[in-house]
């Protein structure tokens, strides 16, 4: 009797059964910008925005009307070109603020700030043919950088190093980030995403006078040609970017894949600085030398 009952049951509950249709909500298309500047250039804005929300591939916008402020005055109107980008002619300047206002009927009102902060050249740069050798019995090389860091603020950097091929041009990334010892480069906690440079704050550092040790590969002449260092001095906005960056490339599959890349493999949230929008507007100040 009681298999009877337990059988009546579960006919009783699987009948109760229907569906239901969920309607979820579909996020509204936003625009990504992007421009990473400096006075070396004048400002270049690219424009984009995705296919769909499911989609990697994005469409470029030409008909946007951009605007750059220089501390909140007008500084110029960027013209329009192919391929979603607005140039403008004329560059911006160290110590001062920048903003971005982007406007187009199908979108709302985009906005963003940055600053190029004032360049701080090193002191002494350093290039040690072999440094030491790697656990899995690798020899490589490494640049000491010194430089005073300013106490009146937070400062942020970058360094860059890497390869051109005299015969091709073709440009490596040369950062050996696995025999990294410096406590101002491993407290960024990016070390095991292989970055393709280093990014660092002062908050170790500040207003002290340092040698920061970059490990990169063994320096040979006839394997590398010329090896260009970059030691760049970063807004915030550009460091927290580049930060996020390097472990979103590092989940995506590797170092060359562009950020906008998206729904493939394991993402890692991208720093925005960019109201009502995505993507980046950011400063900096560079640095660079060849050996």
């Amino acid at each position: 009797m009681s298999k009877v009952y337990y059988i009546g049951l579960l006919i009783t509950l699987f009948s109760c059964q229907r569906e239901v249709e969920i309607e979820w909500p579909v996020p509204k298309p936003e625009l990504i910008i992007h421009c990473i500047f400096s006075s070396e250039n004048s400002f270049t804005v690219e424009l984009s925005q995705p296919v769909s929300i499911s989609d990697t591939t994005f469409q470029f916008v030409d008909d946007a009307t951009v605007d750059i402020f220089e501390n909140e005055n007008l500084f110029e109107s960027l013209v329009p070109q192919d391929f979603g980008k607005y140039l403008g002619t004329k560059a911006p300047q160290p110590g001062l603020t920048y903003s971005v206002k982007v406007e187009h009927p199908n979108f709302p009102t985009l906005s963003a700030t940055s600053y190029i902060p004032i360049m701080i050249k090193p002191s002494r740069i350093e290039l040690i043919d072999t440094a030491g050798i790697h656990e899995w019995g690798k020899p490589f090389s490494q640049f000491n950088i010194s430089f005073s860091d300013p106490d009146d603020l937070a400062n942020y950097y970058e360094v860059v190093a890497y390869s051109i091929d005299p015969q091709d041009n073709r440009i490596s990334s040369i950062i050996w980030p696995y025999s990294v010892t410096d406590p101002i480069l491993t407290s960024e906690e990016i070390l095991e995403s292989d970055p393709g440079s280093f990014v660092f704050s002062d908050n170790l550092i500040n207003g002290k006078d340092y040698t920061v040790q970059v490990p990169i590969e063994l320096i040979t002449k006839w394997s590398f040609g010329i090896v260009r260092f970059q030691f760049i001095s970063a807004s915030e906005e550009y460091f927290r970017f580049k930060k996020s960056l390097i472990k979103h490339e590092f989940n995506q599959g590797g170092r060359e894949l562009s950020f906008l890349i998206v729904n493939s493999g394991n993402p890692i949230s991208i720093y925005s600085n960019v109201e009502n929008g995505l993507g980046i507007f950011a400063g900096f100040s560079l640095y660079q030398t060849d050996y």
